[in-house]
């Protein structure tokens, strides 16, 4: 099997079929898709009540440092003359 694109519309009727009586390689060799994607697709289903996943809220990396902590850092940062840190990096 090739790495595709699966409309929704496919997806959907791969799940009726399934629920119909069909056996799973009959349903793969007639849609053209795999296992793995009929059984991922009824587990993205019984989850979320959609053959699609909705979208992750998360966005971007997440932070191992708190702003509390950045802002804390940038107050001693500020509170200490640039010859200290200077010399306390040679030293």
């Amino acid at each position: 099997m090739v790495n595709r694109r699966i409309s929704n519309d496919i997806k959907e009727v791969g799940l009726s079929l399934w629920e119909r009586g069909w056996e799973v390689l009959d349903i793969c060799e007639a849609l053209y898709v795999s296992r793995s994607s009929l059984y991922r697709w009824r587990g993205i289903f019984e989850e979320h009540g959609a053959v699609i996943r909705p979208p992750s809220p998360l966005k971007g990396r997440t932070r191992i440092i708190t702003r509390a902590v950045l802002e804390a850092i940038r107050i001693v940062y500020k509170s200490i003359p640039t010859s200290i840190l200077m010399n306390s990096s040679i030293g």
